[in-house]
């Protein structure tokens, strides 16, 4: 049965599986935080020298609600929901808009006390590769075709992002060099071959995985990593509020740029 509180694995409600389920409760733990600090010489106090979130977690709490006489129906409820969160996959809640958590199940709900219908139950979630609730609209700017331009793009996530791109060549030559920067951090490109009518392309998947691509004009794709120069850094990431992306290729290109904003 649907309470005040929801929560989805790849679109199905835990409430969905039964209507002899209720959502009691919806807890968010801190995430896991590393910090790793030196000491200062001959002074007190520390240097940090880097600070990474590493993961999140969240718990739903449920109950039964049945006579404590259908034990067996109890049971199965409780298999059916062990299957859905064996899943894991992304997780919605319906308080938080439009976002979601990239999860695995780490703990399922142990029995105690099957016949009790008062009995509440609890699964626990973790985020891995993605420990922040990610917005699922992302933000993008288009840029028409150009050799060399500055573009804008505003995140309102609080948590900043990771930029992704595509450029289009229509330019009629191949484009080997290729730049996009911000915010101190860039990737670049050389021997690219990127030839007419094909797009070069750096996203990530659903984990979190880069991918730099090229298109070809028949919609095939090949990896352009080996042409990313070995001075790039692994991400560029953007800041909440105004980020200034600077673009240079070798040619005239269309650009697109964007990122899943997340939400500390």
């Amino acid at each position: 049965m649907r309470t005040r509180l929801s929560a989805a694995l790849g679109g199905i409600e835990l409430h969905s599986i039964d209507p002899a389920i209720y959502i009691q409760r919806i807890n968010e733990g801190a995430p896991g935080i590393e910090v790793s600090a030196g000491n200062r010489s001959g002074n007190s106090g520390q240097h940090v020298n880097g600070i990474q979130r590493k993961t999140m977690d969240i718990s739903i709490q449920f109950s039964i609600n049945l006579p404590k006489t259908e034990i067996l129906r109890r049971a199965e409820i409780l298999q059916q929901v062990n299957a859905w969160a064996a899943a894991g996959g992304n997780l919605t809640v319906n308080y938080r808009d439009r976002q979601k958590l990239r999860v695995k199940c780490i703990s399922y709900p142990g029995i105690d006390g099957i016949d009790r219908w008062t009995e509440n139950y609890e699964i626990q979630f973790r985020a891995f590769p993605i420990p922040f609730w990610q917005s699922m609209d992302a933000e993008s700017v288009t840029v028409a075709a150009t050799a060399s331009q500055n573009a804008s793009i505003s995140l309102r996530e609080t948590g900043g992002g990771l930029l992704c791109f595509s450029a289009a060549n229509s330019s009629g030559s191949t484009v080997n060099t290729l730049t996009i920067a911000s915010n101190n951090r860039h990737f670049s490109f050389t021997g690219l071959g990127l030839a007419d009518g094909e797009k070069l392309q750096a996203d990530y998947d659903e984990d979190g995985v880069q991918r730099i691509r090229i298109q070809a004009s028949g919609g095939t794709w090949r990896s352009a990593m080996a042409a990313r120069e070995t001075n790039s850094y692994d991400d560029i990431i953007l800041n909440p509020g105004l980020n200034t992306v600077s673009l240079t290729a070798g040619a005239s290109v269309a650009w697109q740029i964007w990122t899943y904003g997340r939400w500390i």
